[in-house]
């Protein structure tokens, strides 16, 4: 009886934990997307804690940390193991991403450097984007101009018909949106 009775009390003495106990880092979203991101950190209270979250469109969870969250008001439910009980509501936001945001390097590999006729070249991307691939020569004169389409991996990219550029060296961009994602020099015997 008198453990039942204290169990009770310690309940009760705990019930106004502070939501300043419980912090959480927000990822937002991507416009479209169900990408976002809440990570909880519990600084007061006794372990074990349980977690009841409650989102969008009937969205819940039991889980500390969540993912794969669309935009939107969460709520959680963070109780200790001695009924202290909190509650934290964050938004995941939802942005627009723009070139700068979706600017990523990319490695490129070029054979055969020198070349003569065509160049093949090796795009190894996280992700697929639109890209061009320019050629440029030493005074900024543009003599290759290709669009292509990037797949995440490895991409291979042919450029053909360069029998009659001059002899030298020119510079190679892999472009996304107008932004240089990677670049090389190359040299034409």
């Amino acid at each position: 009886m008198k453990k039942y009775l204290f169990a009770i009390i310690a309940c009760l003495t705990l019930v106004n934990a502070k939501a300043d106990d419980v912090t959480a880092l927000v990822t937002p979203a991507t416009a479209g997307f169900t990408n976002g991101a809440i990570t909880l950190t519990i600084a007061g209270g006794f372990a074990p804690y349980t977690f009841s979250w409650t989102g969008p469109d009937g969205f819940t969870s039991t889980l500390q940390d969540l993912t794969a969250l669309a935009p939107g008001e969460y709520c959680v439910n963070v109780t200790d193991n001695y009924c202290g009980t909190t509650t934290v509501c964050v938004t995941v936001t939802e942005y627009q991403p723009n070139a700068i945001t979706n600017l990523q390097t990319v490695e490129i590999h070029v054979t055969p450097n020198p070349f003569n006729a065509y160049l093949t070249i090796d795009i190894h991307t996280l992700s697929g984007f639109d890209a061009v691939v320019k050629i440029v020569d030493l005074e900024g004169k543009e003599v290759v101009n290709q669009s292509t389409k990037l797949i995440s991996g490895i991409n291979k990219v042919v450029i053909e018909e360069l029998n009659n550029l001059p002899a030298g060296n020119y510079s190679i961009f892999i472009l996304n949106q107008a932004q240089i994602s990677g670049s090389s020099i190359i040299t034409k015997m």
